[in-house]
């Protein structure tokens, strides 16, 4: 069983699967995206999902990509986003968080934050 089908069988179709865009969204300073991030988008794709959302995170730096959606969180819902980036940043080395996401492109990881811009691709649009 997939990770995928294993959702399917968690939630059923209530579910929605949500990731980084892939190869749309290359990391600042290159022109390749992260291959863990393009296999997860490969990923989604394939599972022919009704919901599938591709997240355009370089966007906020790069302007790289075409968005088909873009929007404006709430406050509460920014603020939750922040808390949750925020996890990227925790070194707690004895618990195995290592804040490798956030050291790897701090700078990405702060714009993202600080804004409650979202660019999405909506997978079929």
């Amino acid at each position: 069983m997939t990770r995928i089908d294993r959702w399917f069988s968690l939630a059923g179709s209530n579910v929605s699967f949500k990731g980084t865009v892939g190869m749309d969204d290359p990391l600042p300073g290159s022109s390749l995206p992260h291959p863990d991030h393009a296999a997860v988008w490969d990923a989604l794709l394939a599972s022919n999902h009704d919901d599938v959302r591709g997240y355009y995170v370089s966007h906020h730096l790069t302007g790289a990509g075409s968005p088909t959606w873009e929007r404006t969180l709430a406050e509460d819902v920014c603020d939750r986003k922040r808390a949750a980036l925020d996890e990227f940043k925790v070194w707690r080395p004895g618990e195995g968080r290592y804040a490798i996401g956030y050291h790897s492109v701090p700078g990405l990881f702060d714009s993202v934050s600080s804004s409650c811009q979202e660019f999405v691709l909506r997978a079929g649009d």
